[in-house]
């Protein structure tokens, strides 16, 4: 469902949202451990880079792809088919402390690479000793209301 710019306008007036001076913790890597058992993850959520869709689609949609923008704040999007789409934070809370944690949008510089990059993603699985994933994806704007040709080509 797309949020309306009067909404998220009140997401960025909320408690700690919009603040251009606040930043995001990321804590330290682990180190790695030893791998005992083959570890292999079922149910991962990623976000999709800000330039997954650059180049990707036929020339026709190329200005209509969805796109990363910032909104008033400093917040950031996906702007696409008339709808704003927010990173919920919740998706990308990896590697931050707990009492930072929240439903606030999130930008990409406040989200650990292995979130949104591929080959960050493997290194933080190396980390963990995850050897294979099933990654969901973020459905930026995936619903059922919305089935474009646009959509169909973006999913």
């Amino acid at each position: 469902m797309a949020v309306s710019a009067d909404a998220l306008a009140r997401l960025q007036r909320a408690e700690g949202g919009g603040d251009p001076d606040r930043s995001a913790t990321l804590l330290p890597d682990p180190e790695p451990r030893l791998r005992r058992h083959t570890i292999i993850s079922v149910d991962d959520h990623l976000i999709e880079p800000a330039d997954c869709f650059e180049g990707r689609l036929p020339a026709r949609f190329a200005d209509r792809a969805p796109r990363i923008v910032e909104l008033d704040g400093g917040r950031e999007a996906w702007a696409y088919e008339d709808g704003l789409y927010p990173q919920v934070g919740l998706n990308a809370v990896v590697g931050r402390p707990r009492d930072e944690w929240s439903m606030e949008p999130a930008r990409f510089d406040e989200m650990r690479p292995g979130c949104f990059d591929p080959h960050a993603r493997v290194a933080d699985m190396n980390i963990d000793g995850v050897q294979a994933s099933l990654c969901f994806p973020s459905l930026i704007a995936r619903s059922e209301e919305h089935t474009s040709e646009l959509q169909s080509l973006a999913y």
